[in-house]
């Protein structure tokens, strides 16, 4: 604050709600918008960086300050359009989401993935050298992300804790019903597996490019709202980008 008194502040953080509250203690928020690139890998440091890694990936960014005030300073909203723009220049899909809604959502498709990944491969581990031995395609992409760093995981998951408990309570039922049905005399898993399937099918179609397209430049499924950040409505616009998990471009 006292050597850059006007400096704008995003972050790449993955658990949004205690990066804000933080930056409201400091009373930073009017220089603030949170971004959160859902793209990575298992592995960390300079020498796994990977050209081309934010392509085509979601890219959170937050707006929840536009909804607290009732005139937005003009450096806030040139600033959340330099956010944006951030994203594009990375070839990302800049996503418009407020804090909280976003820590609930990556709680379902980010941290919990890391504690089913962490038990998974622990059960496989348990089988000794031959389970080891005839692990295949399934095993490791489901393990993948327990390939990272313990104090990572323990960062996104403990910082995100009350969110992530409630996802895995919601994964353990089905979990748990899955184990009852196989348990029982005529064991099924038709119920679980017809609705995973379906569900995976969605988020292909949610998350992929259109098959359709013949196009070399591939064309994003995710919805798209193009504004003019400080015209009129132009938040409106961004509460109905994240109602619909839509992307946004600015001009």
């Amino acid at each position: 604050m006292e050597h850059a008194p006007t400096c704008g502040i995003t972050d790449v953080v993955s658990v949004k709600t205690q990066v804000y509250d933080l930056v409201k203690e400091r009373g930073l928020e009017s220089r603030y918008v949170g971004g959160h690139p859902m793209a990575g890998t298992s592995q960390s440091g300079w020498d796994n960086s990977q050209r081309g890694l934010f392509a085509g990936a979601a890219w959170a960014v937050t707006y929840d300050y536009a909804l607290e005030v009732e005139k937005l300073p003009q450096s806030w909203i040139d600033l959340f359009a330099d956010v944006v723009r951030l994203a594009a220049m990375a070839k990302a899909e800049a996503m418009p989401v407020r804090v909280a809604p976003h820590d609930e959502a990556v709680a379902r498709v980010s941290h919990l993935p890391h504690v089913i990944a962490e038990s998974l491969a622990v059960v496989g581990d348990h089988g000794g050298i031959l389970s080891q031995s005839l692990a295949a395609g399934s095993f490791k992409d489901a393990t993948r992300v327990a390939g990272t760093r313990p104090e990572l995981v323990q960062q996104m998951c403990e910082t995100n804790s009350a969110a992530v408990v409630k996802a895995l309570d919601e994964f353990l039922n089905y979990v748990t019903a899955a184990r009852d049905a196989l348990a029982s005399d005529n064991p099924t898993i038709a119920d679980l597996a017809e609705a995973g399937y379906a569900a995976r099918t969605r988020l292909e179609a949610r998350t992929g490019a259109r098959k359709e397209s013949v196009s070399p430049v591939k064309i994003s499924s995710r919805p798209v709202l193009r504004l003019s950040p400080g015209s009129h409505g132009w938040v409106s616009q961004l509460r109905q980008a994240e109602s619909m998990g839509g992307r946004i471009e600015v001009f």
